[in-house]
């Protein structure tokens, strides 16, 4: 399927209410049988706080430092920050009301399409601020971003920091703010990441981290993940999975990687590698694999169908000479849309059974990552990232980064954590 056809079908679904996935936000819980949301307390306690002090202040920052005096924390237990507490207060979610198709994918930094092309669902599930209050604090908010934009903000959109919001402090969890670090020898200016609580008030004591550091790190390892699925054998040990992965001078500090991570690689790779005597990179990867791509091509066929044939039965309702009941137009439509979520959901099944699905998002990913760091020199001893960073430029780098990773810590100048985007986390050891 076509990104267009993937995209409509995934707005048709938000245009009909449907979640399309993705992170709950932060003061609900989903349930995946009767597909609705409900406020969970314990949360929705501080969302209410959070609009009640923007309520009185009118300023991101003291609502940020007053809920993190009282001890409030994000869902993965880090302190809040301005950037969340203005999604919070900016969400329309938090009114009962879906939005999607809202976020313009080919901006460099996270930015907004026209509203003429949001799909908004009003009612969706039980809101949780009232719409007067929700108002006014989103008066404010446009009329401070005003106020920043006419002050300064070609300076923030000028530069590009590829790990920005992708980066915690492993020490007390806060942000870690980007800046421009100084211009190298080889003309490389990389970023540098301060812990937004020392910045602030110098109670936490973690050294700052700059892109030289954690691109080589993060980069490199992604690379030996890559190489590790090209060259996995059936009878490798979690031994050889992280020799494989800590493989180059990126990682002479690092001792091991926490056996969780380890041991659900290895499962993954053994199941899709059962009756496998060889696995050769150089040979379509596998039976396994041919398999399922074959299952993904039929799945996508009958997808397509499904999907004329609901075109067909719409043109033929509405055009069509010969007038169809109601009824039987609803009929219809409703069997081929369960036919049609059938297939989807199967062919999204499929794809998270994919080798080395449990790091690697999907297919896609791998494709990304290939395309991106095996074809760029990244050699077993020439993996530097400053020229990799310089030969492709900072956005695409970015751009990979956030389709990938959801989150690094890094304490005293290394990086302890990096998590993926499928919630699957490989901690290090030093």
């Amino acid at each position: 399927m076509t990104s267009e056809r993937v995209s409509a079908t995934m707005n048709a679904r938000a245009a009909d209410g449907k979640w399309n996935g993705g992170r709950i936000p932060y003061g609900y819980s989903y349930d995946k049988e009767s597909a609705t949301f409900s406020i969970r307390e314990d949360e929705a306690a501080i969302v209410r706080k959070i609009y009640d002090i923007y309520t009185s202040t009118h300023s991101l920052v003291q609502t940020t430092t007053a809920v993190n005096d009282d001890g409030y924390r994000s869902r993965r237990g880090f302190k809040w920050t301005p950037s969340t507490i203005r999604i919070i207060l900016s969400s329309p979610f938090y009114l009962g009301t879906m939005r999607y198709n809202y976020q313009d994918e080919s901006a460099k930094t996270f930015s907004f399409k026209h509203q003429s092309e949001w799909i908004l669902v009003e009612n969706h599930h039980v809101p949780m601020i009232d719409k007067e209050q929700y108002d006014i604090c989103n008066y404010w908010l446009q009329k401070n971003n005003r106020s920043k934009l006419t002050r300064g903000s070609h300076m923030q959109q000028k530069n590009t920091h590829i790990f920005a919001g992708l980066i915690h402090c492993g020490a007390c969890g806060s942000t870690m703010v980007a800046t421009l670090d100084r211009m190298r020898k080889d003309g490389y200016r990389p970023s540098m990441y301060q812990c937004y609580e020392r910045r602030q008030s110098h109670r936490c004591k973690n050294i700052y981290v700059n892109d030289l550091t954690v691109g080589n790190f993060v980069f490199s390892y992604i690379s030996n993940m890559l190489q590790l699925r090209a060259s996995f054998q059936p009878t490798y040990q979690e031994k050889d999975l992280q020799q494989i992965l800590l493989h180059g001078s990126e990682f002479s500090m690092v001792k091991s990687i926490m056996p969780a991570a380890l041991s659900q690689l290895l499962l993954v790779l053994q199941k899709n590698t059962i009756g496998i005597n060889e696995y050769s990179y150089n040979k379509t990867h596998s039976c396994g694999k041919s398999d399922d791509n074959k299952k993904k091509s039929l799945l996508k066929a009958d997808i397509a169908k499904r999907q004329r044939a609901l075109s067909r039965l719409e043109d033929l309702y509405l055009f069509s000479d010969e007038s169809m009941p109601q009824k039987d137009y609803l009929q219809k439509k409703l069997k081929l849309s369960q036919e049609l979520d059938g297939f989807q959901q199967a062919l999204q099944e499929l794809k998270k059974n994919s080798v080395f699905s449990t790091t690697l998002t999907d297919e896609k990913f791998v494709e990304k990552a290939s395309a991106l760091l095996l074809n760029n020199a990244m050699q077993e001893n020439d993996r530097l990232f400053p020229a990799i960073a310089m030969q492709v430029g900072n956005k695409i780098l970015k751009d990979f980064a956030n389709a990938t990773i959801a989150d690094i810590l890094v304490k005293d100048g290394k990086v302890t954590q990096i998590e993926f985007r499928n919630g699957i986390t490989h901690v290090f050891n030093y």
